[in-house]
């Protein structure tokens, strides 16, 4: 996470936590350029995404102030959403433990529609599928698709944990954004083996791009979620 984005995400945490009250002023752009020790340009930065988000308004010559019907898990959401840690440290957190059941890790030529998805003009990539278990129940199964180029020496035990954690801790690379569409669909004849679910129970899908701090898409996957997974955080706004 940028440091602006930490800024909004501890905002949003005073703010649910009623420490920012409903229409009350926060502290100035100098007070909190000193609390974060960040420059004036991250601070506006991220009130700039506060406002986008809904959730403070900046009056000239007043301040900044928490909108009015901002308070709750609504205001909390968007640092959520925004947090691109995975499956696995955001588990990890709740004291949960987080095993995964490798599917398929293989390398294959790409498609046309995974070509689109990492922005890339051909290659192989790799395809990991995944189940992923909280507390040793089957809850998501994951289809993921990587370009080889990006990682050469990814490995089959790497795909057994965290991957964004070699990405970033083994490998020194800056995951920054992800892009999701969310739909609901019927499980599969494997999925509903892989999930101990039936055929008529629905599952939350979950269509991601991600990228690298350098712009650079480095998977294109598909997770669908059982109710079980817990609720997936999503903010929309206009700019």
């Amino acid at each position: 996470m940028l440091k602006y984005q930490e800024i909004v995400a501890d905002i949003c945490r005073r703010i649910d936590a009623g420490e920012y009250a409903n229409d009350s002023k926060i502290p100035s752009v100098a007070e909190l350029c000193a609390h974060y020790g960040v420059s004036k340009i991250t601070v506006n930065k991220a009130l700039n995404d506060l406002v986008q988000m809904g959730i403070v308004t900046r009056r000239r010559g007043a301040g900044t102030f928490v909108k009015a019907g901002s308070l709750g898990p609504s205001a909390y959401a968007w640092s959520e959403a925004t947090r691109i840690d995975g499956t696995t440290a955001h588990y990890a957190e709740q004291g949960k433990t987080v095993n995964s059941r490798v599917i398929d890790f293989s390398v294959v030529d790409s498609n046309a529609e995974v070509r689109t998805g990492l922005g890339i003009d051909g290659g192989f990539v790799y395809h990991i599928c995944r189940v992923r278990l909280i507390d040793h129940k089957p809850v998501v199964v994951e289809y993921t698709y990587m370009p080889v180029a990006l990682f050469p020496d990814m490995t089959r035990e790497v795909v057994k944990g965290s991957i964004y954690h070699y990405i970033e801790n083994t490998l020194g690379m800056q995951i920054n954004s992800a892009h999701s569409a969310i739909s609901a669909v019927r499980p599969t004849e494997n999925e509903q083996e892989w999930l101990a679910v039936g055929p008529d129970e629905p599952l939350l899908e979950v269509k991601q791009v991600a990228y690298l701090s350098d712009g650079r898409a480095f998977e294109y996957s598909t997770a669908r979620h059982t109710a079980d997974f817990g609720p997936v955080n999503a903010v929309r706004f206009r700019r």
